[in-house]
């Protein structure tokens, strides 16, 4: 994936969150925010977005309650992308 397209699905997914956020969803976004990353930081290098779409489609899908399916989709992907480090 270039790194245009993902900064497309790390703003989308930053706005999922936005919406969570304000529908008092319980979600924990806390390892994403502690990356101090958003879509707008494009001089940031494409791995950092790639953690932060990890790191957010996690917490998101744990927010709207299918939080083992996202535990097997999360570390499939952190595998496939060498990013096995990030795992809770």
């Amino acid at each position: 994936m270039q790194k245009e397209d993902l900064i497309y699905l790390h703003t989308v997914l930053a706005k999922v969150k936005r919406h969570l956020e304000s529908e008092g969803a319980t979600a924990d976004f806390s390892r994403y925010e502690a990356m101090h990353i958003s879509p707008a930081h494009i001089h940031r290098n494409k791995t950092d977005h790639e953690r932060a779409i990890f790191l957010l489609g996690e917490a998101i899908v744990q927010a709207v309650g299918r939080q083992e399916g996202s535990k097997r989709i999360v570390e499939t992907g952190l595998k496939e992308k060498g990013l096995a480090d990030l795992k809770a």
